[in-house]
């Protein structure tokens, strides 16, 4: 488990068009952009795909999107976005409520590809998050994990349960 790096960009890319999508479609060509963009979802779907690539390439080179990866060997095999709310734009009105004094990071998502699932992968993700937060200074974390999912390839921002093995405590729930 390390720090996503400026020169990973293209095995990040990579990553997202190794893995399997049958679960949701819609989730292809995202590459992780998705919260970084403000706006319509009808904005967000002339942006999936290659312009979606496009912007991780770029944001990954530039240190924009930023989080930690899980690594067999030099292949990525999992993924945790997390980054400063500032650089969020999707959540910043969402966030607004639960943001106070010094600098708030956020737990965007996860992912793992399916030959490494069920192997705590997101949990030391996490764990990693937890601790590069804490030395970079962060007086908070959000997560946004959402309620068990019959499809459990779904629940991208995590399990609750995840969350309360560490310290995240919760603060409200909202629409499941």
């Amino acid at each position: 488990i390390r720090k996503l790096e400026p020169q990973d960009a293209l095995s990040f890319v990579e990553f997202f068009e190794d893995m399997d999508f049958q679960h949701n479609e819609f989730w292809r060509g995202c590459y992780c952009q998705y919260y970084h963009l403000q706006g319509s979802i009808e904005k967000w779907i002339e942006t999936r795909g290659e312009k979606a690539r496009n912007m991780a390439l770029i944001n990954v080179a530039r240190a924009y999107t930023q989080g930690y990866l899980a690594l067999d060997g030099e292949r990525i095999v999992g993924w945790c976005h997390v980054n400063h709310q500032a650089k969020l734009l999707r959540l910043t009105e969402f966030l607004q409520p639960w943001l106070g004094e010094g600098k708030t990071a956020v737990v965007a998502c996860f992912m793992v590809h399916p030959a490494y699932r069920r192997q705590g992968i997101a949990g030391q993700l996490l764990e990693a998050a937890v601790q590069g937060c804490q030395e970079e200074g962060f007086s908070a974390i959000i997560g946004l994990p959402s309620k068990e999912n019959p499809i459990p390839e779904r629940e991208y921002h995590g399990r609750a349960a995840l969350y309360e093995r560490l310290v995240f405590q919760r603060v409200a729930e909202i629409e499941g």
